[in-house]
């Protein structure tokens, strides 16, 4: 009784600050910008910035916020969707995400009394089930053709081959002294990520955190990967990182992308390829190879991710059609 008193209290004292009206979405905006940014990294404010410009274009920046309503969010989303920008669904549901913190955001400073993106219900592009999954790790072949093709014609061929689940800024924030030989074997310790965005080249450089915090994290390297380290030692010595351009400065991830993009092109590998696609082929390679899901989580440093579990059992469900028939002795 005395807790539930002391909680009406304090509500009551909430319920009685006056909503200010009159906000704008340009208002608004500025705001949750200027509040976000010292607290993220720079390429997670960027991420949020852009979200920002494509509401206020898809809106107006002069729209006062405690006119928009969940209907109108909705149709904002689904016409991003299924308009000219054609956006994924996985960029749709990113895009509700931020919304919900945009105007939480709002309700916090008191600029409106609920949050009109708390249950947005969207209509989302129709899943292509198994094939949309396929396409976003490569196959044994499609990995090896394009391996072949990367080093005939670029030094991105490392690059490719000792991403080993980790994530492209990850692998280009490794020095050599990231990768040592422990008592289990050789590790390499991914302890940062490269900053890059909105800088230049020369002002690049490794920050000690992760997307994460269970990104952070020792990932055990197969010889082949030793191999690589060693050639890229001599290569790297007294500059750093690992993987570098042939004038030892940091790869550009945009550089490697459209690298990549071409690459696919030319050998006619009809999937959306980028840096990211390596990280979820090495998931399917894991998947192949049985291990837990919960091993996997682990050495690509995610403690839950919808990705990992729908390439893992999208791999594993195909691996048991594949022996049905072994099946059938049981």
């Amino acid at each position: 009784m005395i807790l539930q008193a002391k909680i009406a209290k304090i509500m009551s004292q909430v319920n009685h600050i006056e909503t200010i009206h009159g906000i704008s979405l340009q208002k608004l905006v500025n705001d949750y910008l200027n509040n976000y940014k010292p607290r993220v990294r720079r390429s997670t404010y960027a991420n949020a910035e852009m979200m920002c410009r494509s509401l206020v274009k898809s809106l107006d920046k002069d729209a006062l916020i405690e006119k928009i309503t969940p209907l109108i969010l909705t149709r904002t989303i689904e016409n991003m969707i299924y308009g000219p920008q054609h956006i994924s669904n996985a960029y749709a549901s990113k895009f509700k995400i931020f919304l919900h913190q945009l105007f939480a955001f709002a309700v916090k400073k008191s600029y409106l009394n609920s949050n009109p993106a708390e249950k947005l219900e969207i209509a989302y592009r129709p899943s292509e089930g198994g094939s949309l999954t396929r396409s976003k790790f490569l196959e044994t072949y499609e990995l090896n053709r394009l391996l072949k093709y990367a080093y005939k014609h670029n030094t991105y061929a490392v690059l490719c081959e000792c991403q080993t689940g980790m994530r492209c800024g990850e692998a280009l924030a490794l020095s050599v002294s990231d990768v040592e030989k422990t008592v289990d074997g050789w590790v390499a310790h991914v302890n940062g990520m490269l900053e890059y965005t909105g800088l230049k080249v020369d002002a690049w450089h490794k920050i000690d955190q992760t997307k994460t915090p269970t990104e952070m994290r020792d990932v055990a390297l197969s010889k082949q990967a030793v191999e690589i380290y060693h050639d890229r030692y001599a290569y790297a010595d007294g500059h750093g990182y690992l993987f570098t351009t042939k004038n030892h400065t940091p790869i550009q991830i945009s550089a490697f992308n459209t690298f990549l993009r071409n690459t696919a092109k030319k050998l006619e590998i009809n999937k959306p390829v980028g840096s990211h696609i390596f990280r979820h082929t090495h998931i399917s390679k894991l998947a192949e190879l049985s291990v837990p899901m919960y091993a996997i989580q682990q050495r690509v440093g995610h403690s839950n991710s919808r990705v990992t579990q729908e390439i893992h059992t999208h791999v594993t469900h195909e691996a048991l059609v594949k022996n049905r028939d072994k099946l059938e002795n049981l």
